[in-house]
């Protein structure tokens, strides 16, 4: 009898003790210690910043495509410039601060590291000639956190001016707080000590330096003189945002499906936000094309149309209609889109073309490839799952998933690697059912010259009208996949803690893609990774000796020097270089002529690492 008792007591505080867990369970983001994408930027582009003297007028609103400010205006390169982690900028691009470096590395590995993070210094602005009647004005637009992580209470944001006397001035200065829409500031030069030939500004954020934490961003800094602070409007029509996708809600899809059922897959509409930032109602041109990039053959084009009036201080959209996706004699087929707008007069040119790419190959995704946060959850045996849609039944391969680097890494947490054809959403009848899964799977982080880590499935399973991709967790520590905050599609992410799956609470979508295929073929710079962490081909360019940085995975360290098969392939897919090479070598010398080709190499017919390799003189 006591024996009864006491298993009853255990059981029930087994019970107590699950429920307390799963009450307690929660969805978490963390943020970035390192953005791969800055680093992919670092590692292939030299810093170009030397000290200079310009004049009046200085312009920028952070519309060219560099990941790095423009050498010609700014003295350093801190500061991250995108179009993806603020919300609805004036124009399309901002200058983003936080605690990571120009090579997208926390400044600071301390948890509590704090200082001054991120700052963007202009050149010198020769002002010599000029005093305080000029009226001479800084404005700029300014937002805390957007899509990121916002700045608390005890960091702030700057703008300093250099003065006659080689000090730094503080003229405006911001506390952090939650998100706000773009505000403009006007900061006046108003003393003499600023008018000399060294003249700079700059920004300075104060707060965490551990990462892509405590967020501002600034867009459309303007220095000139003859203006005041009521001068808060320009003469300038904009793109302000990038479109929709044109497969929305995906931004990628294996191109075989759409060829199959394209009333399955409708190509969208496509949307470009655009503004006019001046006082008076305007009248702009736009015109849009699109081309397939294989042999620049015109897929669509809506020639020059004319908006009368665009209103003065307003915000639209231009809508462009919906096209049949091109058939191809080809696995993969990419498109790009190019949007114009033009207005006379319009005093900033650089902010009027945007250009596009629509890749379309064997994976699908409904993130936009940036991730600005990472997702977890926090229970033993909780689990998600990634809804997904084929129009013609087809074959998983594996699994694309991009862990983002915290502040704890999650290297040596375990996790099932799951696949279901159904999981009972908000309890449906039929329950679930489990495709496949790999157990005991590790989250794998990639090096600078990619992202996502490709996971193959032991066993490529046949997919029919849905399936679901996710994982179980094997503890209690956040896995931390990243979450893109731009894009949200509902009814697609789903969460279970006690058997019972539940849509997701926090908006964004998970950066995890499935493959689909007869065979594997990958796009270029994307890793698959079986028994190496990474293996990196170097110099990039070349000219023709390659490199080959090896680093094993733990449980391959005992392997004897693993073989390995090298190939290099032109464009067309061709191959013409291919040899066989252990661990511990490296590829001969290989004598092709000058080119892009694709570097490839392979164990055990699994891909280890794939990417494009530019062989020069």
């Amino acid at each position: 009898m006591l024996g009864t008792q006491l298993q009853m007591k255990l059981i029930l505080a087994s019970l107590l003790l699950f429920t307390a867990l799963s009450v307690q369970a929660q969805e978490f983001t963390s943020p970035i210690t390192s953005l791969k994408s800055l680093q992919a930027y670092a590692s292939s582009h030299r810093a170009a910043y030397i000290l200079d003297t310009i004049n009046l007028p200085l312009v920028d609103d952070f519309s060219r495509p560099d990941l790095w400010p423009t050498p010609s205006i700014w003295t350093d390169n801190h500061v991250f410039i995108n179009t993806d982690l603020a919300i609805s900028p004036p124009t399309l691009g901002v200058a983003t601060f936080d605690g990571l470096n120009s090579a997208g590395r926390a400044y600071d590995t301390v948890p509590s590291g704090r200082g001054v993070a991120d700052q963007l210094t202009s050149q010198a602005i020769n002002l010599q000639n000029l005093s305080v009647a000029d009226s001479v004005y800084l404005s700029f637009f300014w937002q805390p956190a957007g899509h990121g992580e916002q700045p608390e209470s005890t960091d702030s944001l700057a703008v300093e001016f250099w003065g006659s006397d080689s000090i730094w001035r503080v003229v405006w200065s911001q506390r952090g707080t939650s998100y706000l829409p773009f505000r403009q500031q006007m900061c006046g030069l108003l003393h003499p000590r600023y008018f000399h030939s060294g003249f700079r500004f700059r920004f300075s954020a104060f707060g965490s330096l551990t990462g892509l934490v405590d967020l501002w961003h600034i867009d459309y800094v303007k220095l000139a003189r003859a203006r005041n602070s009521a001068d808060t409007v320009y003469t300038d029509v904009a793109i302000k945002e990038r479109p929709n996708s044109p497969i929305s809600p995906l931004r990628r899809a294996p191109y075989r499906q759409l060829l199959s059922a394209p009333g399955n897959f409708p190509i969208s509409p496509i949307s470009l936000p655009v503004t006019n930032l001046g006082l008076v109602d305007r009248n702009m041109a736009h015109s849009y094309t699109c081309i397939d990039a294989a042999d620049n053959s015109l897929v669509q084009s809506v020639p020059t149309q004319i908006i009368s009036p665009f209103t003065a201080l307003s915000s639209r959209t231009i809508d462009y209609p919906s096209f049949a996706i091109p058939v191809r004699n080809t696995d993969s087929l990419n498109l790009d889109f190019t949007y114009i707008i033009q207005a006379n007069p319009d005093d900033r040119r650089a902010n009027d073309t945007l250009r596009t790419r629509l890749s379309l190959w064997n994976d699908y995704a409904y993130d936009d490839g940036t991730a600005e946060t990472g997702y977890g959850i926090n229970l033993l045996g909780a689990s998600i799952a990634y809804k997904f849609y084929v129009a013609t039944p087809d074959t998983l391969r594996g699994v694309w998933m991009y862990f983002i680097e915290a502040a704890e890494s999650a290297s040596r947490e375990l996790f099932n690697l799951k696949v279901w054809s159904r999981i009972g959403e908000n309890n449906l009848a039929g329950g679930e059912n489990l495709l496949t899964q790999m157990e005991r799977q590790k989250p794998r982080y990639a090096d600078s010259l990619g992202i996502f880590v490709f996971y193959p499935l032991d066993t490529p399973v046949l997919v029919r009208d849905s399936f679901y991709v996710g994982w179980q967790q094997l503890s209690t520590r956040l896995l931390n996949i990243g979450l893109d905050r731009n894009s949200q599609v509902p009814g697609v992410q789903w969460t279970s803690v006690q058997g019972t799956w539940q849509p997701s609470s926090i908006p964004g979508s998970w950066m995890i893609r499935p493959v689909l295929a007869d065979s594997l073929s990958f796009p270029t710079a994307i890793h698959s990774i079986p028994d190496v962490r990474t293996a990196l081909f170097y110099p990039n360019p070349t000219n023709g000796i390659m490199r080959i940085r090896w680093d094993l995975l733990p449980d391959a360290e005992n392997q004897e020097n693993p073989l390995f098969q090298f190939r290099i392939k032109d464009m067309g897919g061709r191959i013409v270089a291919e040899q066989s090479i252990r661990h511990s070598q490296q590829p001969e010398v290989i004598e092709i002529a000058s080119g892009l080709y694709i570097a490839e190499l392979t164990q055990r017919d699994r891909i280890v690492n794939i990417q494009k390799i530019l062989i020069q003189p």
